[in-house]
């Protein structure tokens, strides 16, 4: 420290970053540290880097908010103390103003399209088929076969035999399978044979035609349509005997003999190639044992 001979202070030294520096009253007072700090040699060059800083902020604010709510991420964006408070739920993509659309849905009149009234009851086989009760009115969509319907009652949708039903407003022609549509089910034609006579059953499955189903299932399918627990799965061969199924592989072999006869079979087009003779497990004459 300086002193005068007046033994008034005139200057005084201070430390600033570790250097030693005069100071008296009379000088300017040191300038205070810039708000803003310019990263290299020239304000300009600063500048030019804040495009490149807000496209790398908008990559930062797109990725998943699990990944924004980091601890360590979070602490990027904290300007303040009261910033760190807040807890972020959702973040969004900025975007172009954009006009609403009203969509306006087209009024179905009820009365005016395609139903039937039921004449009988009918409990179908699966959920593929529809169940209804005499007198319900049937909204038809469309046309599966020769014989068979689909509709909906009761929030319902499913397909029926037209046998059942009295057809009020039938379907236009383009809803026929026979235009060359789409076909959303698929026919099996079976048979029981029993002591008692032959009943023939067409089962409709939404699978398609291409399929190659398991032992399991058509064994399942057929003890439910059937309502008999004692039974096995034949085919026909070439020569007209049965071939009692056993497994998947005896399955694949009555896929490919049925296609085999496709082009001598006249078949509707959504029914399968090949067919099914249901027999009772324990009744061994039905097969020919002749050498």
């Amino acid at each position: 420290m300086c002193m005068c001979q007046n033994k008034k202070p005139v200057c005084d030294t201070v430390k600033v970053n570790g250097a030693f520096i005069e100071w008296s009253p009379g000088e300017q007072a040191i300038h205070q540290r810039a708000s803003k700090v310019f990263v290299g040699n020239k304000r300009e060059i600063a500048e030019s880097r804040i495009p490149e800083l807000n496209t790398y902020v908008k990559r930062l604010l797109s990725l998943p908010i699990w990944f924004l709510l980091d601890e360590s991420l979070r602490m990027f964006f904290y300007q303040t103390d009261q910033d760190t408070q807040h807890q972020p739920r959702a973040l969004r993509r900025l975007r172009p103003p954009t006009r609403k659309v009203k969509t306006v849905k087209p009024k179905m009149e009820l009365f005016s399209s395609p139903r039937a009234e039921a004449m009988f009851d009918f409990r179908g086989n699966g959920k593929a088929e529809l169940n209804f009760k005499k007198g319900e009115v049937i909204f038809l969509l469309r046309r599966v076969n020769a014989d068979w319907l689909e509709g909906t009652v009761n929030n319902q949708t499913g397909i029926f035999p037209e046998s059942f039903v009295k057809v009020i407003k039938a379907l236009p022609d383009s809803d026929s399978d026979g235009e060359g549509g789409a076909h959303l089910y698929s026919c099996l034609h079976c048979f029981l044979l029993t002591p008692a006579g032959v009943e023939a059953r067409d089962v409709c499955v939404q699978e398609d035609l291409s399929i190659q189903p398991t032992h399991k299932d058509l064994l399942s399918r057929m003890r439910n349509v059937f309502q008999q627990q004692d039974i096995a799965l034949n085919y026909r061969d070439p020569e007209g005997d049965l071939i009692r199924i056993l497994d998947d592989e005896d399955v694949l072999l009555m896929i490919r003999e049925g296609r085999r006869q496709q082009g001598t079979v006249n078949r509707p087009v959504n029914q399968f190639p090949w067919e099914l003779i249901v027999t009772v497990a324990s009744d061994l004459s039905v097969y020919n044992t002749e050498a």
